[in-house]
């Protein structure tokens, strides 16, 4: 008997809306299509659901002014902690969910991945134009900054607990971008060298990699998986150690952290249990309400609101296929995690976004800041992934290159008075 397919479309979710557009003959979505969807849902999701993370009922009417939450406004926002400064942001104004995505996006080139550019330039130079950003990424990018730590090696303090969902909500771009979506060593090992240069817990190694495996099946498929899907799925997940021992800078990146944490094999082997769990659990859940009642159900049952579960790579990754589940139309599915306050909103939003992006006939109904952006990026991945050699984008020369030391160095004033980030030459302007 021959092994099943990883991506089949076997068995359909029990929410199938007719009106989608599947992946079949009779209904082909172009790759092109496909990709900016994703992408273009995924800020969405981003954009609107940061207009209520981190805050209770009275700070969300505070800062829409009363509106309800259903698309992107313009609203307030303090920017830089405690200390920093409060600021107005444009309606469609997106986060470090998709700034991060934009940024690994970028250092990928038609012969693959440049892992040293996104750990020693983008990521250290986020760090002066980013909106938002947990402590591991923001003390992994600042960590990379310096001249010593390589991407395999960016021991900051707490390295080895950082299992957040910082890595999972930026790793898209390796999908969009492989030319065999069909087969996850296409693009997983690239998703696990871009996931530990900020996050080695292998609770956001494995967020990372579930939810790429499940991105790469609505892309392929036109459909999310089902819950039979993702039992064979998450099969891949089980090879990643071997995978890991098969790249020689993972190789040493592993050495480091058992040294630190014990046995990987262990750590990974309970993770991917845990998922599988959770995944089971939700799949019980989706056989009851729909619709609000249904993600409410899972928020609920997950503990999505516990600030010691909330932001969790795993628990983010499952939460984000468990909303597309319940709600398979992406503006009411964005809609109901922007509102499902005390979770994280935006993060939730962007990643069931780029799963839903991959599966509907429509664009959002609201441009997200830098559209054209997006959609020009979109463009590029694609053409990488039909096998195409667009034009990469152009980094410093590493050999002479020095992070930053200080984020306001980063900034250079562009002829219109705007700000614009050194060294990123085509990233958009700030003000």
């Amino acid at each position: 008997m021959s092994e099943p397919d990883l991506f089949s479309q076997a068995a359909k979710p029990a929410n199938e809306n007719p009106a989608r557009t599947r992946g079949n003959a009779s209904t082909p979505v172009g790759l092109e299509t496909r990709v900016a969807r994703s992408a273009l849902w995924a800020a969405y999701g981003d954009a609107l659901g940061w207009i209520s993370e981190l805050t209770d009922a009275t700070g969300l009417k505070r800062r829409t002014g009363g509106e309800p939450l259903d698309k992107p406004i313009a609203w307030k926002r303090r920017i830089g902690g405690r200390s920093g400064v409060t600021v107005t942001l444009p309606g469609g104004c997106y986060s470090d969910d998709t700034q991060l995505r934009l940024a690994t996006g970028r250092a990928i080139r038609s012969d693959g991945f440049d892992i040293e550019a996104f750990a020693k330039v983008e990521l250290p130079l986020w760090l002066s134009y980013g909106l938002g950003g947990g402590k591991s990424t923001s003390a992994a990018a600042a960590q990379l900054g310096r001249k010593n730590p390589a991407w395999w090696s960016n021991q900051f303090k707490g390295w080895t607990h950082s299992g957040g969902n910082g890595a999972a909500m930026r790793v898209q771009p390796h999908v969009w971008a492989t030319r065999t979506p069909s087969d996850p060593e296409s693009y997983l090992p690239d998703v696990v060298r871009n996931s530990v240069c900020t996050h080695s817990h292998p609770t956001g190694l494995v967020g990372a990699v579930f939810h790429a495996l499940c991105v790469a099946h609505a892309m392929r498929v036109g459909d999310l998986p089902s819950p039979d899907d993702l039992r064979e799925v998450t099969k891949a997940a089980d090879g990643l150690p071997e995978v890991i021992s098969r790249d020689t800078e993972l190789g040493y990146w592993r050495i480091a952290f058992e040294q630190e944490a014990g046995n990987f094999d262990e750590s990974w082997a309970k993770a991917v249990n845990e998922v599988r769990e959770t995944i089971d659990l939700m799949a019980t859940l989706r056989i009851g309400a729909r619709g609000n009642d249904g993600y409410e159900a899972i928020a609920d049952t997950l503990k999505l609101r516990d600030p010691a579960r909330r932001g969790s790579g795993m628990l983010t990754a499952v939460a984000a296929l468990g909303l597309a589940w319940c709600e398979a139309r992406p503006t009411e599915a964005m809609r109901i995690a922007a509102n499902a306050i005390g979770t994280d909103t935006d993060t939730i939003a962007t990643m069931a976004g780029a799963i839903l992006g991959a599966t509907t006939d429509i664009d959002p109904p609201v441009d997200v800041l830098d559209d054209s952006m997006i959609r020009s990026e979109a463009k590029r991945l694609a053409k990488i992934a039909a096998g195409e050699s667009p034009r990469n984008f152009e980094y410093p020369d590493l050999l002479h290159w020095s992070a930053p030391k200080a984020r306001a160095d980063a900034l250079a004033r562009t002829k219109d008075g705007g700000l614009m980030v050194r060294g990123l030459g085509r990233a958009r302007s700030l003000e």
